[in-house]
């Protein structure tokens, strides 16, 4: 089987896909950093995920980073919000 391995050193094989990619900006006291994560499926349906550092990115991802990270992050407290009304409505 082959495999693609792009700058960040791992790659996936022929029977993978990758399922989705979003942006993260991840933050403590006094650190920061702004991730991709990746989510493969393998050829038996198995998930994991891979985190692309800002450093392995590539000028597109760079680009695409900042709009993907706001989306997901509203999508996400979307999401929250459904679930937390819908457990308050059983």
């Amino acid at each position: 089987m082959g495999r693609n391995i792009p700058a960040w050193g791992y790659g996936i094989e022929s029977t993978e896909h990758v399922v989705v990619a979003w942006a993260e900006k991840a933050r403590g006291s006094g650190w920061s950093n702004d991730l991709i994560w990746v989510l493969v499926r393998d050829g038996d349906g198995h998930l994991r995920i891979h985190a692309i550092q800002p450093t392995e990115q590539n000028r597109e991802m760079l680009v695409l980073h900042g709009p993907s990270e706001a989306v997901c992050s509203q999508l996400t407290q979307e999401v929250r919000n459904a679930i937390i009304l819908s457990k308050g409505r059983g």
